[in-house]
């Protein structure tokens, strides 16, 4: 909580502003468990997420399809079980999100491109939007080493390099281009959603702003669930107003960005800036305490006896001496919203905040025990849905 209040942001939404934020917000994180595919939307309808409906098994599916689908004699026993895979898949992803079988436009294949991240193209016809929906990675040492990138530059800023990397390949590829041709196609009026969570919601949100930064007419929503930091716009210089057109386009893509973060998740904090800030507070740590007698440090590790204030102190105030080196600047979430939240002490409710993205960036890493099982997508479930409830003010009128 008290790491929270440093990072409050001014800006605020009205009661009106914050329901749709968190209703839609609620709604769009199914589209983003949904990239990971049939293991992940199991454990969120096991978790009570989802559409619960009677569904036709995919082998019943499989076994209704016309003959001269399934019986050619070219077919292999392995063209059988992947074709009963994707039948599989497809249905699960359907009956998840609520929506019709023509809805589903695009659906990467497992495998190929390794920079390719999964994603798949969808109508919401509820919302009137053509959604891109794209996965996340599935354990938090592959988003580490994806942090431990240096950055680049990236429409009119510096961005994380390897986050650019992915997001340029998805958005040039081809089949994607495609679906979401074809998505405007069959609804001109729809807006396009990006979604994701974890590198998922990193490379929604640097789509989002090489959509507006390369001034595409079409309206775009961004929601992003534990999103690594991983843009940072450069200021704007007295020798260069010219940029400032760049500046507003990717301040208007920021602004329709909105991101959650889940109690003591730490990917939103990670970077090379925070990593270097950490290593040189332990050091600074490892410095004081190497004069401690053996005892005394054996009982603050185990977390027993009184911090000397010298170590309070430097654990606040080591990182401020820390020097900005080039291609390792203080990235930030690209969002104008983070709404970050906890359960409250009676483990049933949850409490929100509205975020600073630049005041998040000054945040030093937490190590938490629950830092990683936070960032899970499971934990964003419990909570963004909770939040889409309606307000405490609604309730009771």
């Amino acid at each position: 909580t008290n790491r929270r209040n440093r990072a409050l942001s001014t800006d605020t939404p009205s009661d009106a502003e914050t329901k749709q934020i968190v209703e839609e917000g609620a709604g769009y994180l199914r589209y983003a468990v949904a990239a990971y595919g049939i293991f992940e939307i199991q454990a969120a309808e096991m978790n009570g997420g989802g559409v619960q409906e009677e569904e036709e098994s995919a082998l019943e599916h499989w076994l209704h399809l016309p003959g001269h689908l399934w019986g050619k004699a070219t077919d292999t026993i392995t063209n059988y079980f992947e074709s009963l895979a994707d039948i599989a898949r497809r249905d699960r992803l359907i009956n998840y999100l609520g929506i019709e079988d023509e809805d589903l436009i695009y659906l990467t294949e497992p495998g190929g491109d390794p920079i390719l991240v999964r994603h798949f193209v969808a109508i919401d016809n509820t919302n009137k939007a053509v959604v891109l929906a794209i996965r996340g990675t599935y354990c938090a040492s592959d988003i580490l080493t994806d942090i431990l990138v240096m950055s680049t530059d990236f429409c009119g800023g510096r961005a994380h390099r390897g986050f650019v990397e992915r997001a340029l390949t998805l958005w040039n590829n081809p089949d994607t281009a495609a679906a979401l041709q074809r998505g405007f196609e069959l609804h001109p009026d729809y807006r396009l959603v990006l979604v994701g969570h974890s590198l998922g919601a990193g490379i929604a949100s640097l789509l989002t702003i090489k959509h507006y930064y390369d001034n595409n007419p079409r309206e775009v929503q961004c929601y992003g669930y534990g999103s690594p930091p991983v843009y940072w716009l450069k200021p704007l210089s007295a020798s260069s107003p010219e940029l400032e057109p760049m500046r507003a386009s990717v301040q208007q893509a920021i602004s329709k960005t909105v991101c959650f973060i889940n109690g003591a998740d730490t990917i939103p904090f990670l970077s090379v800036d925070s990593i270097r800030r950490l290593a040189f507070t332990l050091n600074r740590v490892d410095e004081v305490t190497r004069h401690m007698d053996i005892f005394h440090r054996l009982l603050l590790a185990r977390g027993g006896g009184s911090v000397p204030q010298e170590l309070i102190d430097i654990v606040k105030e080591a990182s401020e001496d820390l020097a900005p080196v080039f291609a390792g600047e203080r990235l930030q979430v690209a969002a104008h919203y983070v709404i970050w939240y906890e359960k409250e002490p009676d483990d049933s409710t949850f409490d929100y905040k509205f975020c600073s993205p630049k005041r998040l960036a000054n945040l030093s890493i937490l190590l938490d025990r629950n830092m990683i099982f936070d960032h899970m997508a499971p934990g964003y479930e419990d909570g963004v849905l909770a939040l889409g409830a309606p307000l405490p003010s609604e309730a009771t009128q």
